[in-house]
C-alpha cells in the first residue's frame, strides 16, 4: 500500500481509526489517574481535553479530542520508530501504516469533522472518552481483534513476523494486538517491511 492513492473503503478507514484511537486514548493519562501513561497526554478524559474542546469548539470536541490524542500517540510512536535505527518508511507500527493510508485517515477524519458525525456511533465503545478509562475494557478489545500474537521482543520493540502488506485493516489490528501484556511503557510492536 505504499505506492499510488490509497483506495479503502469509508468503512476499513472507521475500523482502522476505531483501533487507533482506542489505543491512543488508553495510552494516555486519565484525570483520575487511571490511563496506561505511555504519553504524557489528558486528552481523552472530562477534564482534560473534552472540557478544553469543548469550550473551543462544542460542535466537533470529541472529534478534537480524539484527534489531539491520536497527535500525541503519533508523536510518542515516531520517537520510538526512530530509536529502532531502521528506516522508518519500512517499518508499521499502530500509528503508521504507511504514508498513503495515512493520508487517507488524515482525509477521513476531517471528514467526519466537517460532517460533525457522531463520534460514539461511528467508533462505537471501543474508544473510551469522557469516562473513566476502564483497562479490563480495553484489553477485552484487543484480545479480541484477532486473537494472541507472538512477538520477538527486543530493546527496540516487539518485533511482528509475516506483515500483511496488502490489508492495512489485519495489520493494525495484529500490531494492537501484540500491545498484550500491556506494560509500564509503550512497548513498539512494528512490523519491518521486506526491500
Amino acid at each position: 500500500m505504499d505506492q499510488g492513492d490509497c483506495l479503502l473503503a469509508p468503512s476499513v478507514l472507521d475500523d482502522i481509526l476505531i483501533v487507533q484511537m482506542a489505543c491512543a486514548c488508553a495510552g494516555g493519562r486519565w484525570d483520575d489517574g487511571t490511563g496506561l501513561g505511555w504519553w504524557p497526554s489528558r486528552l481523552a478524559d472530562d477534564v482534560g481535553g473534552l472540557d478544553f474542546f469543548g469550550r473551543l469548539a462544542p460542535a466537533t470536541h470529541v472529534w478534537a479530542a480524539l484527534d489531539a490524542a491520536l497527535r500525541a500517540a503519533r508523536f510518542h510512536d515516531e520517537q520510538r520508530r526512530e530509536a529502532i535505527g531502521g528506516k522508518a518508511v519500512r517499518v508499521r507500527t499502530v500509528f503508521w501504516l504507511g504514508p498513503d493510508v495515512e493520508e487517507a485517515l488524515a482525509r477521513r477524519l476531517r471528514h467526519h469533522k466537517m460532517e460533525r458525525s457522531d463520534a460514539q456511533g461511528v467508533l462505537g465503545a471501543a474508544v473510551q472518552v469522557g469516562e473513566r478509562f476502564d483497562r479490563a475494557a480495553f484489553e477485552s478489545f484487543l484480545e479480541g481483534l484477532c486473537g494472541q500474537e507472538t512477538a520477538a521482543v527486543g530493546p527496540g520493540g516487539r518485533e511482528l513476523k509475516a506483515p500483511p502488506e496488502d490489508d492495512p485493516l489485519l495489520m493494525v489490528r495484529r500490531l494492537a494486538a501484540a500491545l498484550l501484556p500491556l506494560p509500564e511503557r509503550y512497548p513498539l510492536p512494528f512490523f519491518r517491511l521486506g526491500g
